[in-house]
């Protein structure tokens, strides 16, 4: 399990030799998430920063050279690639644009080096902006006579059809 350069020297029964060094590097034994989890954003936007991961062998340094595999299990979205190879710190990351549907999204991490091992991204899709085209307005009477009321009621929407909860944007009927 130790790192570094190890020497070979074949020696040949004509007592001709060579010698070659050859890197060492464990295999990883473990997947940690570095950053990216528990991000909120817009909908079909990117989130903030990259979905990034480190393999680490038995001494907790990092072990280059994996592939890193990335996979949506919930929530859709793309990711700028599937798979990241480690850096020579142990890590790999992606990008990954939301799904359309508001709540929660999630992106699986694993190696073949580890296939029982699996890590887990968790983000949260909140709506885009209103949107006219999706929004639905409904009025508690077909007709009101003079001096009546009415309730008018205005579901907002995002642009996918998520509903928005919160805002506080002035809305004109008119």
């Amino acid at each position: 399990t130790q790192r570094g350069l190890a020497r070979i020297v074949a020696e040949l029964l004509t007592n001709k030799a060579d010698t070659v060094l050859v890197p060492v590097q464990p295999l990883p034994v473990a997947i940690g998430l570095v950053t990216g989890n528990n991000q909120s954003g817009t909908v079909a936007a990117a989130l903030s920063l990259p979905l990034t991961v480190q393999n680490k062998a038995a001494d907790s340094i990092g072990v280059s050279g994996i592939y890193a595999r990335f996979v949506i299990t919930t929530g859709g979205g793309t990711l700028a690639v599937d798979s990241a190879l480690t850096d020579a710190t142990g890590t790999a990351g992606v990008t990954w644009t939301l799904g359309t549907t508001a709540g929660a999204q999630q992106v699986e991490v694993s190696t073949a080096r580890l296939p029982s091992v699996t890590v887990s991204f968790d983000a949260t899709g909140t709506p885009g902006p209103a949107s006219p085209a999706t929004s639905l307005v409904t009025v508690s009477s077909s007709s009101v006579t003079a001096g009546g009321t009415a309730t008018i009621t205005l579901q907002a929407k995002d642009g996918y059809g998520n509903s928005l909860t919160s805002g506080g944007s002035t809305v004109v009927f008119s």
